[in-house]
């Protein structure tokens, strides 16, 4: 992408992020963006899409971004409550439009990170690189 105004990182060690997304521009922006600055990304529609790419790949994904509010009857709520069971020690950031959807007591309980939306690309990149503990590279 030219004229990019996100931190760029270079990885030390393979990281793929998974972007969980149901609007399909949000999702390739953001996929385009954390590629851009240096990531692998895989990417989802909705949760049940990226529970079936967590089986299949169940050691692949470093950390996972997701929109809350999704289709099929499974939200990303949903989604980081199974992922924290799963893979307890796995970042997980959710974004939402609805900032009372994701309380407090829920990023508490389930040590995730929150990011409303609509948010700009460069916080979505800064956000993952922190916290995957990167440092970007100029």
């Amino acid at each position: 992408m030219p004229g990019r105004c996100w931190p760029a990182y270079r990885e030390t060690e393979a990281v793929c992020v998974l972007v969980v997304e149901a609007d399909p521009v949000t999702r390739v922006l953001a996929a385009e963006c954390l590629e851009d600055a240096g990531h692998d990304v895989m990417t989802a529609e909705h949760g049940l899409e990226a529970i079936t790419l967590i089986e299949a790949w169940p050691a692949k994904f470093s950390i996972l971004v997701t929109g809350c509010h999704m289709p099929y009857g499974f939200t990303g709520r949903q989604l980081v409550q199974h992922m924290r069971r799963s893979y307890p020690g796995i970042p997980m950031l959710i974004t939402t439009a609805l900032p009372d959807a994701v309380t407090p007591e829920f990023r508490e309980r389930h040590k995730v990170e929150m990011l409303a939306k609509p948010y700009n690309l460069n916080s979505l990149v800064t956000m993952v690189g922190r916290l995957l503990g990167r440092t970007p590279t100029g």
